[in-house]
């Protein structure tokens, strides 16, 4: 019922803003930045200036998007003033009952993924990949930690757009920074984050790594995640564990032999 109730308040409230709005309501995003190129358009450069200083002194996270639309040779962001919007854009969330329910859920999200499409993706067109991928690590162990009612699935829609990056990122990274990336993938296999999104980093580590030098360390990390298991001190989760990496092992193993006849 609050569902319906907030859907049909929010159509309301788009009715009564007048035709200019309603155009804009009608999901056809083309349209709309067309609309508001025109109003840019028709506006003096001064009014232009003075009103968009203004609306970046009120929002720092456009503020900082601004800035590096602006500069597109930059070679490195200041990750941390985005690390300082999602910190944000969590206390906000978790302001009342330190929970995220469920009507909020998608909102958070939404916001999350946002960063991603514009900030990430941007850093990533200019090739600034090492700092595109802390930023997307620091959503991605967030998002394995917060306290949240996912019962829409938007944790896992979420961590799947980051993993579709991530592998972007592996294809356009320098040998250097793909080294720095394997390095962090495989040590953060520690409880940093929630089960099962722990299922994502070791499937990128498996698939996202093939060159041939990654070979021999694939191998021994798979071998002591193995060791790891065995030490692990609940036998369910020790077997479990034992089993899903010896059975990467095998795999590995015959994906070798395979690669060796070729």
């Amino acid at each position: 019922m609050a569902a319906v109730l907030y859907e049909w308040s929010s159509t309301e409230d788009e009715e009564q803003v007048g035709d200019f709005t309603n155009k804009n309501s009608s999901g056809k995003k083309n349209n709309k930045r067309e609309e508001i190129r025109k109003l840019v358009e028709s506006a003096d450069q001064e009014t232009v200036t003075l009103f968009l200083t203004d609306v970046l002194m009120e929002d720092e996270k456009l503020l900082v998007r601004f800035y590096n639309k602006v500069n597109k040779q930059v070679e490195d962001y200041d990750v941390s003033l985005y690390i300082k919007q999602i910190d944000d854009i969590l206390k906000h969330y978790l302001r009342r009952n330190h929970f995220i329910d469920y009507y909020q859920a998608n909102d958070f999200i939404s916001e999350l993924e946002d960063i991603i499409d514009k900030d990430v993706s941007d850093m990533m067109d200019n090739g600034n990949n090492l700092c595109a991928f802390e930023l997307l690590n620091y959503i991605f162990v967030l998002l394995g930690n917060v306290p949240m009612d996912d019962s829409d699935g938007g944790t896992g829609v979420l961590a799947n757009i980051i993993y579709e990056h991530w592998l972007e990122l592996l294809f356009q990274a320098k040998p250097q920074e793909k080294r720095k990336m394997y390095e962090w993938f495989t040590s953060h296999l520690d409880g940093s984050v929630i089960d099962y999104l722990e299922d994502d980093i070791e499937n990128i580590i498996m698939e996202g790594f093939k060159e041939k030098e990654y070979r021999k360390d694939k191998m021994a990390f798979i071998q002591s995640m193995i060791k790891k298991s065995q030490e692990e001190e609940s036998e369910w989760s020790g077997d479990y564990k034992l089993g899903k990496w010896a059975l990467r092992y095998l795999s590995y193993l015959k994906r070798k032999q395979h690669q060796i006849r070729k």
